[in-house]
């Protein structure tokens, strides 16, 4: 009933009561009455020795019932406090990151500014590009329609035409960007201003290898697959128009799509791309803390709500069990009291008799995790003293 004490036995407390509420024992042979002194003699003596070694009982049964709930609440309250920690160091982070969001934001909010300062170009970037390909394949294709005249075409043919198709728009492409860049230093124009001319020129001197390269095969026997039959010069000349107008179209393109001062545009375009990307991985990194400090949150308030159950639920053990020992008290006082006959029962004149009271050190459980460290006294064990 209250604990391993054969003293604690409801039976055994009703008898130890009779026993001391007697002013008399009895001897076991021969059977005969001993005047002994009853137990206690006065209110004064309140608690007796026996209700004594009942409160000390009720104290050490508290303090192991202390020691069980702490070796239990030591998981949870270490996963709380653990949780909290992190939780308090993530805060502190996110507080940094978000101030280093707040710069990256400035920073790129002011280098989109000064990049929004240069004027657009007359065609935009991918449209140009992509007629640039497109053009670059018309060129392809030409160089070998025209060598597929008068035969089809061989892999010499076709590894000729990629050099012109990759080269030509290469260089119609230098030419367009550097007269359209007022930044450029004067000699690179010259030289872009020169290179017109020049390849030009050479579309000429293509022009010319294509004819003897097509004359040769008439000359092996060829006949052509369209049965046409073209003049020298005539030929020649074809090919230098083509060839030209390309040039010229691909060169018109990449003025239209060039800066004005392409150096100090690139400048800004890199600086810009650099604190967007910055500015994006600081909010992917803030985005990814706040998933983990809302884990953190939740993981708390469960490991709280279990800590709060088990809690309730050791305090409801702590009122039952004193509960239950001080029953036992009023038992061993009423048997004490029935042995008496009336006749001087101290128990009657006390009012309030003592009670069995819960240590406060059972009571006072700390949130503080200062205090997860192993016990000094039990008890504190739940003080954390």
């Amino acid at each position: 009933m209250f604990g391993d004490y054969s003293y604690s036995t409801r039976r055994a407390v009703i008898s130890k009561g009779h026993f001391d509420g007697r002013d008399y024992r009895w001897l076991f042979w021969p059977f005969y009455k001993v005047k002994k002194a009853r137990s206690p003699k006065d209110k004064s003596e309140i608690p007796n020795y026996y209700e004594k070694h009942i409160l000390a009982a009720a104290k050490h049964k508290f303090e192991h019932m202390a020691e069980e709930f702490y070796r239990n609440d030591k998981e949870i309250f270490a996963d709380y406090c653990n949780s909290t920690k992190e939780l308090a160091r993530l805060q502190t982070k996110l507080n940094f990151a978000n101030t280093d969001n707040q710069k990256g934001l400035a920073a790129m909010t002011k280098a989109k500014t000064a990049l929004e300062q240069f004027k657009q170009p007359l065609m935009g970037k991918m449209l140009s590009i992509c007629l640039l390909v497109a053009i670059s394949f018309g060129e392809f294709f030409f160089n070998i329609m025209a060598f597929g005249v008068f035969a089809q075409p061989k892999l010499e043919t076709i590894l000729i035409c990629l050099g012109l198709g990759v080269a030509i728009p290469l260089l119609a492409h230098f030419c367009g960007v550097t007269l359209r860049d007022e930044k450029k230093p004067q000699t690179q124009k010259t030289m872009a201003i020169t290179l017109i001319p020049l390849i030009i020129l050479s579309f000429w001197v293509f022009a010319l290898l294509r004819e003897k390269y097509i004359e040769a095969i008439k000359n092996i026997g060829g006949m052509g697959i369209l049965k046409l039959d073209f003049a020298s010069g005539t030929m020649i000349f074809s090919f230098i128009v083509f060839n030209a107008l390309f040039f010229v179209a691909m060169i018109f393109l990449s003025y239209l799509a060039g800066h004005r001062d392409l150096e100090s545009y690139n400048s800004k375009k890199s600086a810009f791309d650099s604190a967007m990307e910055h500015y994006s991985n600081d909010c992917e990194h803030i985005e990814a803390l706040k998933r983990r400090i809302e884990e953190l949150e939740q993981r708390i308030s469960d490991a709280t709500a279990r800590r709060n159950n088990e809690i309730e639920q050791y305090q409801h053990r702590l009122e039952n069990e004193k509960y239950n020992w001080d029953a036992g008290l009023q038992l061993y006082r009423e048997a004490n009291g029935e042995a008496r006959e009336g006749i001087d029962n101290p128990y009657a004149e006390v009012e309030k008799p003592v009670e069995v009271e819960i240590p406060e050190s059972s009571l006072e459980i700390s949130w503080d995790c200062n205090t997860l460290m192993e016990p000094q006294d039990k008890n504190d064990v739940l003080k954390g003293r």
